[in-house]
């Protein structure tokens, strides 16, 4: 039931007919919501996301697509809203996410499940200076991440440290289902060295709430 994908909507060049046999898939307030998106490029994201959804649904239980309910909490997470009797363990949920060309899902029926995805070489305006592009996020690390992510060698890895928290720190939000009231300082992410045969980079969340 742990599940983890991704599509990258690069290359999806769909014609008109064959958008229009994805976009029937999904219900009239779906359809509604994704063509609502005013670029193309958001549209396609908003359809790849819903789709995914409801791939993953039918692959793990063998639901069918027209009586999958996607529904969403007051905080806004999506779940799948089933009928009684369904064969999905009743912790089972997922989590969606986007950005640039990526949209991602991710599952489990043991944990509460969170996920965010974001584009690495992704850099402020060159007109900003990498301090004031921290400066505006000073209340939402803490001394120790700030630690870690400005004691990397060079600016560019300086990003990647801050990108990799911004994002872990967005999908624990996301996971717990909080919402924007909760302050990013009470989640707090280290970094800790793992070694699996090679070594690998871990997060460890010590979280304070």
């Amino acid at each position: 039931m742990q599940c983890l994908r991704f599509v990258d909507v690069t290359a999806w060049d769909l014609t008109s007919s064959e958008w229009r046999r994805l976009l029937l898939q999904l219900p009239d307030h779906e359809q509604k919501q994704v063509t609502r998106f005013m670029f193309a490029k958001d549209q396609k994201l908003a359809l790849a996301s819903r789709l995914l959804q409801r791939q993953l649904i039918h692959e793990l239980f063998g639901v069918e697509y027209d009586t999958i309910d996607i529904a969403r909490t007051p905080e806004n997470k999506p779940y799948w809203n089933r009928l009684p009797g369904n064969p999905a363990p009743s912790s089972w949920n997922f989590n969606v996410s986007h950005h640039g060309t990526i949209v991602t899902i991710a599952s489990d029926a043991r944990s509460l499940v969170g996920v965010d995805v974001v584009r690495l070489t992704d850099r402020p305006h060159r007109k900003t200076s990498i301090e004031d592009f921290f400066r505006a996020f000073t209340g939402h690390f803490n001394p120790g991440e700030w630690e870690y992510i400005r004691g990397a060698e060079d600016e560019d890895r300086q990003y990647i440290r801050f990108y990799k928290l911004w994002s872990l720190k967005e999908a624990y939000i996301k996971a717990v289902g909080i919402g924007l009231g909760f302050s990013l300082l009470r989640a707090e992410f280290r970094c800790v060295r793992t070694v699996l045969g090679d070594v690998e980079t871990r997060y460890k969340l010590p979280i304070s709430c």
